[in-house]
């Protein structure tokens, strides 16, 4: 058997990192409401139940 198709019976290799707390559209919703003014950082934050910090490098 030659090498590439060794290759090709090999397991995939798992996806490094960790989960992402926010789903895209999440994330797309709370750039809206940001975007409104009317809420901070931590009101968003204590709803999604993620840190100020999460929702803060999703709408800068």
């Amino acid at each position: 058997m030659d090498y590439e198709n060794k290759m090709l019976l090999l397991p995939k290799r798992k996806q490094a990192g960790r989960k992402a707390k926010l789903t895209p559209e999440q994330v797309e919703e709370i750039k809206n409401i940001y975007a409104t003014g009317e809420y901070t950082l931590k009101s968003l934050g204590g709803h999604y139940n993620v840190s100020h910090t999460t929702i803060n490098k999703h709408v800068r």
